[in-house]
């Protein structure tokens, strides 16, 4: 998968440097701001000009050059990093580094893309990177992947070889034309082939027994690695937590005990939060009591001054020398209320600071999320990786075993139109029997190549195509949405075949999606898919659903990593929340 992307120069960035990891990542923006260039700039940083991208269109203004530099985990080989150059004048460089190697020369690089991420890389950039309105994405939707799947199946010798066994065909026809002959019968070839279908059957009966037993192991390690992967997340999460807790509680460390858990902090914070609030209650009521009293005094006072001053408590009439003394004593008692009234402010206002300094710790304290156990025994973080392995090794086995049941289902029925070729050549002459049957053998041999390499190639997409079908049937509630093995994608509704172009915007896209997720998964190597805007132009039901299924579609499977842009913030944020994987990336701008 893709680690890391610096840009600088290409497009709308005159610098961008980008950090991504495994699962779904939302690349949020709005329109104008240069999605569509993260996805061409990598597409282009990852197969050069297999991508089909135009890279000298792609630099940024008046600068004389642009540059793409991507770090990527191959899955044998560890991590490369692909540095590529273009000018004004289409001219490239390429430099890159898988540990010691230093790779400069195309071809090279080519072939070892090929190699690691299984496929030619003019099939993986039109299966990895989807631009819209790019030129990564053509113009019906589809593109031809007759090779790429022969490839990958192993019947390119077979293609091959009809080729050859058609010239043979042209030129054995060509001289039987000339010839007149009488019959013959070839019954020992008859009974070869009838014996070969017989074991043949006892063949596929057998596999199809070990392919049973090998179902019900992938299920068991499948499920295993399901509750490993769950307990890793669950670990992350509460280590998260944790350090949350940690620094948040070094935050409100006046507050809390000497060497108190992060654990604990909750609580000790709130017993805090209680504490602050008895003493805040009552600092309130000592500055509430002295200000009475000092309202008292004062107004005790003004009785008292100029002529006919009176006693405050029993209102009798005071002399001189009297008034002058109550006076005094009043004068130096409100000296000590206001010392005493301003104290209890200053330890008010104190204990208001602190509290609201504590709410805050806790209001964010509250706000961190609280991982749920998985249900069920511990498993360790050591036991993934076991688990994984366990579970891809599970899947090879069933895969080989699809493979032979496939090669024997072709085979049988190539062997039995063998048969039906001979009895038709009975009928032939005798002496045009020779050329005949060199036609017959070249016809059947083709034929047979081209319906095994068709038929292994079907076989193994078929269940491809049933995957397509089911999530189609989900999202539009009727059938009919096929995929050929040359990655035709067509639609039928009753007896009619509608070609992609015919297709609503929202099926376009769906068809797209599904396609590709699972021909990816299924046909190579690439444990990455990036998708610039799948979510446009859709309903919002549709939104949805093809939002939740992109921010899952990293967690089963070989994709490891799921890259989205879009304009949907608050849809992309609500996914992250909901599916752990799910990671969202802001590029408020080009810069």
């Amino acid at each position: 998968m893709i680690l890391e992307m610096r840009l600088r120069n290409w497009r709308a960035y005159s610098s961008l440097d980008l950090e991504l990891g495994p699962g779904t990542t939302f690349i949020v923006a709005a329109n104008g701001v240069g999605k569509t260039s993260l996805i061409l700039a990598a597409a282009w940083g990852v197969f050069g000009e297999a991508s089909g991208v135009n890279a000298a269109e792609e630099i940024r203004g008046d600068a004389q050059s642009a540059s793409v530099e991507i770090v990527l985990r191959l899955p044998d080989s560890g991590n490369i990093t692909v540095g590529r150059t273009i000018d004004r004048k289409g001219k490239s460089k390429l430099e890159a580094r898988l540990g010691d190697r230093v790779i400069t020369d195309q071809a090279e690089l080519r072939s070892l893309m090929a190699a690691e991420l299984g496929g030619d890389p003019l099939v993986l950039a039109r299966l990895t990177f989807l631009a819209h309105g790019g030129s990564l994405e053509s113009a019906n939707g589809e593109f031809q992947l007759r090779e790429h799947l022969a490839s990958v199946f192993g019947v390119t010798p077979l293609l091959d070889a009809a080729a050859a066994a058609g010239r043979m065909v042209s030129e054995a026809a060509s001289a039987a034309r000339k010839l007149k002959a009488g019959q013959k019968t070839d019954k020992t070839e008859t009974e070869k082939l009838m014996a070969a279908v017989t074991w043949v059957d006892e063949q596929l009966l057998s596999t199809a027994l070990d392919r049973t037993d090998a179902l019900e192991t992938m299920a068991a390690a499948e499920e295993r690695l399901r509750l490993a992967e769950e307990w890793d997340r669950y670990r992350t999460a509460q280590h998260d937590r944790q350090a949350a807790l940690q620094t948040l509680a070094a935050r409100a460390g006046d507050h809390l005990p000497g060497g108190t858990d992060p654990s604990a902090a909750p609580a000790e914070l709130e017993r805090a939060e209680q504490a602050l609030q008895e003493d805040l209650s009552a600092a309130s009521a000592e500055l509430a009591a002295a200000q009475a009293q000092l309202a008292m005094i004062e107004e005790a006072q003004n009785r008292l001054r100029g002529a006919g001053a009176t006693c405050p408590t029993c209102l009798r009439p005071l002399s001189e020398h009297d008034s002058s003394t109550a006076q005094q004593q009043h004068t130096d008692h409100l000296a000590g209320l206001r010392q005493r009234s301003e104290e209890a402010a200053e330890v008010v206002a104190s204990r208001r600071t602190a509290l609201e300094s504590l709410r805050a710790v806790l209001t964010e304290v509250r706000m961190l999320p609280a991982p749920n156990q998985p249900p069920g025994d511990q498993i360790g973080p050591g036991e993934l990786e076991p688990a994984r392995t366990a579970y891809e090794e599970a899947r090879a086995r069933v895969q080989e075993l699809d493979r032979l049941m496939a090669e024997l289902a072709a085979g049988r029925r190539v062997t039995e139109a063998r048969i039906g070729d001979l009895a038709q050549a009975e009928r032939e002459t005798a002496e045009i029997l020779a050329l005949i049957r060199q036609e017959a053998v070249g016809r059947a041999a083709a034929d047979a190549f081209r319906a095994t390499a068709d038929a292994i190639t079907s076989e193994q997409i078929e269940p491809l195509v049933a995957e397509v079908g089911r999530r189609w049937k989900m999202i539009f509630g009727s059938e009919g949405l096929r995929l050929s093995p040359q990655g035709e994608v067509t639609r039928q509704i009753g007896s009619r075949i509608l070609p992609f172009r015919s297709l609503s915007g929202g099926e376009k896209v769906w068809a797209l999606l599904l396609t590709r997720l699972l021909i990816t998964g299924a046909s190579t190597n690439a444990p990455f898919v990036w998708l610039d805007e799948p979510l446009e132009h859709l309903d919002p039901r549709l939104r949805r659903v093809v939002a939740g299924t992109l921010a899952r579609a990293s967690d089963t499977g070989g994709l490891r990593q799921v890259v989205v842009t879009t304009y949907e913030s608050e849809l992309a944020r609500q996914l992250m929340e909901d599916v752990p994987s799910a990671s969202l990336i802001y590029v408020r701008g080009a810069g």
